[in-house]
């Protein structure tokens, strides 16, 4: 028998559990299957981020809704996690531990946009990051910048 001490323990892990499925722009936390991919034709040295969110656009600066987001790991680029941007193309990834990282965001028909960061610890406020994604072209990809 279930004390009601377990009782509140168990509806207190579902209510966790269920509040982590949602992030705190209001999007699902939608998976996305991405492989790693970087088409930079030149690759810029790291940002420091304390945080990994942002705003996916056309070049009209037109939101990309279900863009996929994905952060993987500098050294073999393994895949950490990922999420897809909401309506508004706005995305926020969960916090990670310090270190090295690649966000990689990839839409339909546009080029694949690939940003080295480095997670650093919660010291200073993170511009917002802005994803600005290219129609695929032999000459130009996509790209991440933060304002």
């Amino acid at each position: 028998m279930v004390s009601q001490r377990g009782r509140l323990r168990q509806y207190i892990c579902f209510l966790i559990a269920l509040s982590c499925s949602v992030s705190c722009f209001g999007q699902k936390s939608v998976a996305c299957h991405i492989e790693y991919e970087n088409q930079n034709q030149v690759d810029y040295g790291s940002q420091l981020r304390v945080s990994v969110s942002g705003v996916v656009t056309d070049p009209n600066s037109v939101p990309v809704p279900n863009a996929c987001v994905a952060v993987f790991t500098e050294d073999g680029h393994h895949f950490v996690s990922g999420i897809t941007s909401d309506s508004n193309g706005k995305f926020r990834l969960p916090l990670l531990k310090d270190g090295a990282y690649r966000l990689v965001v990839k839409a339909e028909g546009f080029g694949v946009a690939n940003m080295k960061f480095r997670k650093v610890p919660e010291t200073r406020a993170d511009p917002i990051l802005h994803v600005h994604m290219l129609v695929r072209a032999i000459d130009v990809t996509s790209y991440i910048d933060s304002k």
